[in-house]
Order: C-alpha cells, then sequence, then structure tokens
C-alpha cells in the first residue's frame, strides 16, 4: 500500500504486527475477568480486544476501524477509572500505577509518532510501537489485577 495516498496507514506492516500482536492479550484479560466472576467487564474487554485486532490488522490512519477502536478503548478506560474508585482494597493503587504506567506509554507513542525530526523514520516507528505495545501489556495486567480485587 502507498503511505502517500489518502488511506495512510498509521505503521508500516513490520512495526504493526506488533501492536497486533499484543492486542491478542485481551482475550486474556476478558478470560481472568470472566474467571473472578466480573462477567460484564469480561464482556467488555472481549469487546475492546476484537476492536483492537480489528484496527491494527490493517492500521489506516483515518478509517472507521481506528475511529471504533479508539472510542470503546477510551470509554472503557472510563468506566474502569469510574468503578475503580469504589473499590475500597488498599492495593487498588497498584492498579492505578499500572494504568498510569499504560498512559505513559501512550503519550510517548505519540510523541516518538509526531516528532517532527524523526516523523516516518525507522526510529520513530520502532519507538512509538514499543511504547504502544506498552500500553497494551501494562493495561492488561492493570485490568487483570482490578478484576482479581473487585
Amino acid at each position: 500500500m502507498d503511505y502517500d495516498n489518502k488511506l495512510k496507514l498509521l505503521y508500516p506492516p513490520a512495526f504493526s504486527q506488533r501492536m497486533l500482536k499484543t492486542s491478542f492479550l485481551g482475550f486474556g484479560a476478558s478470560w481472568w475477568a470472566r474467571n473472578c466472576e466480573q462477567e460484564e467487564l469480561a464482556a467488555l474487554a472481549l469487546i475492546v480486544t476484537i476492536c483492537s485486532i480489528n484496527h491494527w490488522r490493517q492500521p489506516l490512519m483515518n478509517s472507521w476501524r481506528r475511529l471504533i477502536d479508539v472510542t470503546i478503548a477510551n470509554l472503557s478506560f472510563a468506566y474502569h477509572i469510574y468503578l475503580a474508585i469504589f473499590v475500597t482494597s488498599r492495593l487498588i493503587f497498584l492498579v492505578f500505577l499500572l494504568w498510569f504506567a499504560a498512559a505513559c506509554c501512550y503519550v510517548s507513542a505519540i510523541r516518538w509518532g509526531t516528532s517532527s525530526r524523526l516523523r516516518g523514520t525507522d526510529i520513530a516507528y520502532k519507538k512509538a510501537s514499543m511504547y504502544h505495545c506498552g500500553l497494551h501489556i501494562n493495561a492488561m495486567l492493570g485490568n487483570c489485577l482490578f478484576y482479581y480485587l473487585l
């Protein structure tokens, strides 16, 4: 696919495959939520995972799949934060720490991906994709701990 056309790829295939592979971790989070008897969160994790995989199999910059993935992921994150506020466990700070690490990875991925002097280089794609994988991993770990504490 031509990177300069209207439907520009967010990442070249060599780098987007990382995010696709780490998106599959969501199935584990969904299974864990179900194992912890959190059926609604298991369903939500499954929906987020399916949307993420659907986007990362061909990550176009301006596509309905990306819009749905980002929207569902952000709504899910907001719902998890809402639920976490009502958890009384003293260990909840660990969940917030993992979620904060995920958010930092997201911001770092955006920073590397939009750096004016590195934009479009393999270094920028490599760093941004690694940080985005860090987002997936930290979010899934935080979610699994959260489901256990509920």
